[in-house]
């Protein structure tokens, strides 16, 4: 059994550590001895009972939210976050009822009508919506719609540049509004415009984490707190920085998100866990939005970007916290709860091809 001890925030870990016997629960093994990630195959009573669970879930969900009447068209909290549902169900499924009903919610969704003037993020913000309305109307080859939403996108960044009210963490801020350009550019194409606000933005981001004048090279922070997770802090920041196309060329943008993440490596738990904050001793927060699985995310695209096998090492290790530290006991969400942890065990499967990772994964999120 693995051992792992319980705290007020985790239930202990009871699962048995990885090995082909307590594999072949998950998978079939005969697919493990081979290098590549998409050759594993689930085993017939795992992917059964996946299958069982996500259509009673998904059935239970759209019966819920059909009851349900909202203004908030975010994705975090409001129907922003159906639309990616459904976008991601059709995508993987191929219905396309599903593909409809995400149009239906975006089609409600009034583009020139600005909820929040400082919130133009993905997450918590009208730019997630637009971005969503974007690539819906592309997918439904819907040019006309595609080409307003993508126009209004592009207007948002004089605000996001500009505006000094505006943060630059990923939740509410710039690195939130660089997404939804790179979302847009990743499923709708590239185009001068966007690549140019992309950039645009990118250098402000650049020049605010400068203009700190902190103990790193670039320091952030929100609300006069320098916090250092995914959702709020420098985790997601750099993450934004590294996935925008241009940042191979930019030598000093590399030379300062680099100089950065090596300081932040320093900032490492002996656990392999990361402070919520600059000066936060307490090794305590195992979430996406603050410590190990946010970090993950930022520190495997450190290593595909700069190609150095400490950031590889750094996300194994946070690996091993979230394992190790159990289950999350704040429900089964992507911020601060289980479906998180276990999408940050599958990004390190995904770039290590270490099967123990997804076993992992499977573990602690069924």
């Amino acid at each position: 059994m693995c051992a792992s001890s319980s705290d007020e925030r985790h239930l202990p870990n009871r699962f048995p550590p990885f090995s082909n016997e307590t594999a072949k629960e998950f998978f079939d093994l005969s697919s493990l001895s081979s290098a590549s990630t998409s050759a594993v195959r689930l085993s017939n009573g795992f992917h059964d009972r996946l299958v069982e669970t996500f259509n009673e879930l998904f059935a239970q969900w759209e019966r819920e939210i059909g009851a349900q009447r909202t203004d908030d068209t975010s994705v975090y909290t409001g129907v922003g976050g159906y639309v990616v549902l459904y976008h991601r169900a059709f995508k993987v499924l191929q219905k396309a009822e599903l593909l409809d009903k995400a149009r239906k919610i975006v089609d409600s969704i009034s583009v020139g009508r600005l909820q929040h003037k400082d919130r133009l993020a993905f997450l918590c913000g009208d730019g997630g919506a637009v971005a969503l309305k974007a690539v819906i109307s592309y997918i439904q080859k819907d040019d006309r719609q595609r080409n307003e939403c993508i126009a209004t996108l592009l207007d948002y960044k004089d605000s996001v540049v500009q505006s000094r009210s505006i943060p630059d963490e990923l939740l509410y801020g710039r690195a939130g509004y660089l997404y939804c350009l790179q979302f847009v550019r990743t499923h709708c194409g590239a185009s001068s415009s966007i690549d140019a606000a992309i950039e645009d933005v990118k250098n402000r981001i650049i020049e605010s984490g400068e203009s700190a004048n902190g103990s790193f090279p670039l320091s952030y922070a929100w609300h006069d707190k320098e916090y250092l997770g995914a959702a709020h802090g420098w985790a997601g920041i750099l993450f934004q920085l590294m996935r925008t196309p241009n940042f191979d060329k930019d030598a000093k943008s590399k030379e300062l998100v680099k100089a950065t993440l090596d300081g932040l490596l320093k900032l490492a738990f002996r656990s392999g866990n990361f402070p919520s904050s600059i000066g936060n001793e307490s090794d305590r927060l195992v979430h996406w939005c603050h410590g190990a699985p946010g970090f993950i995310h930022t520190l495997l695209q450190a290593h595909k970007t700069f190609g150095d096998e400490r950031y590889l090492q750094a996300a194994k290790r946070c690996a091993d916290v979230i394992w190790n530290r159990g289950l999350l006991k704040k429900g089964y969400g992507l911020c601060h709860g289980v479906a998180g942890n276990a999408y940050a065990l599958i990004s390190v499967w995904k770039a290590t091809g270490e099967v123990a990772y997804l076993y992992q994964a499977c573990q602690v999120q069924l």
